[in-house]
């Protein structure tokens, strides 16, 4: 406890503002570590801070693009499906994300009669484009989760070799204290190891998973796109339509001979994405 001087008030020690010696103390532990893991320590605190920062940016490449976010997609594709292509195009130009393009490109093409297995070709490269920006870095991630560990246990192993050697060089005059502080030194890596590969495999699990939803709404929404013209949607009308005016429609659409199945295309006719 310490007293104020005008007052005389106690004032908790945990008010107190740390000094330039609490900062210094913490420095010394943290090159402490860093002397007893040696150069091991040293690089998976190099690793850590490089998946930090690939997460950060990966989080705000999502944010940015409007990851998880689709009403404006939703809004083009009901508008495409009430046969309104120009206000479809319109909408999907007002938003970043990446599922636009893809739908952009499979509208245009749809509405100026191309070749329907070119055009579904053509998106399906546009869409695997796409989709290889989202996962771009994630393969670092995905390598430092998985080298952390091994790194780790490496450290543990040398450590462990160097703490026998010091026991072997101590002769008759053995002590514990040799042994066990060379012990625990050793064991540092390890949980450093682990430290680094617990959040970064989390991490990668739930970009992964924010981009695996991504890829389904936008197959999901590509086989709309290549659909509707042959089956009108009559489930999604506008308040001014009715449903007979749809079923007279569709009732003049000629069938198309049916064409051979691209690879990447379901037998309903919908898209499968390579993974």
């Amino acid at each position: 406890m310490s007293f104020d001087q005008t007052s005389n008030t106690a004032i908790p020690q945990d008010f107190i503002a740390p000094t330039s010696q609490t900062t210094l103390f913490d420095l010394s532990q943290l090159l402490s570590l860093l002397e007893a893991g040696g150069p091991v320590i040293a690089i998976l605190m190099g690793l850590s801070i490089i998946v930090v920062t690939v997460f950060l940016l990966k989080c705000w490449q999502f944010f940015r693009l409007g990851i998880g976010r689709y009403k404006v997609v939703y809004g083009a594709l009901l508008f495409w499906q009430n046969n309104n292509p120009t206000e479809a195009l319109k909408a999907l130009k007002v938003t970043p994300n990446p599922m636009a393009s893809v739908l952009s490109a499979a509208m245009t093409l749809k509405n100026n009669h191309s070749d329907e297995a070119l055009a579904r070709e053509e998106t399906l490269r546009i869409a695997k484009r796409e989709l290889a920006n989202l996962r771009s870095h994630l393969k670092i991630v995905e390598v430092i989760a998985t080298l952390s560990p091994l790194l780790g246990l490496l450290g543990t192993v040398l450590g462990m070799i160097s703490a026998f050697q010091k026991l072997q060089g101590a002769g008759s005059t053995i002590d514990p204290a040799l042994l066990s502080g060379g012990i625990w030194e050793a064991l540092l890596t390890t949980a450093a190891g682990l430290i680094v590969a617990i959040p970064a495999v989390v991490a990668l699990h739930w970009l992964e998973q924010r981009i695996e939803r991504f890829k389904l709404v936008m197959e999901d929404a590509m086989t709309q796109v290549f659909t509707v013209a042959v089956k009108p949607a009559i489930n999604r009308l506008a308040d001014s339509e009715t449903p007979a005016k749809y079923e007279r429609q569709a009732q003049k659409v000629p069938r198309k001979a049916p064409q051979e199945a691209s690879p990447n295309i379901n037998k309903k006719g919908g898209f499968a994405l390579a993974t």
